[in-house]
C-alpha cells in the first residue's frame, strides 16, 4: 500500500525535527513528493506552484496532534 498524504506528512515532520530544515509535499504531477523547501525555491516556479502542504505551516493548519508526537 503506498504511502497516505498523512504517512507522508508524518515523515516531512519527522525530517524538519531531525533537521530543522522546512520541509514540503508537493504535487507536480499525479504523485506527491517531498523535498526541502531551499531545493524547492532553487528549483523554480513550477515546483513552488506544486506545493500543497510545508512544515512551515503546520502549526498554523492546526495538523493533528498525533503527527507532532
Amino acid at each position: 500500500m503506498p504511502p497516505t498524504f498523512r504517512d507522508r506528512q508524518l515523515a516531512a515532520m519527522a525530517r524538519h525535527a531531525a533537521t530543522g530544515e522546512t520541509w514540503c509535499l508537493l504535487a507536480p504531477g499525479t504523485s506527491i513528493c517531498m523535498a526541502r523547501e531551499t531545493d524547492i525555491l532553487a528549483g523554480g516556479q513550477h515546483l513552488i506552484d506544486a506545493i500543497v502542504w510545508s512544515t512551515d505551516a503546520a502549526d498554523e493548519e492546526q495538523i493533528d496532534p498525533a503527527l507532532r508526537a
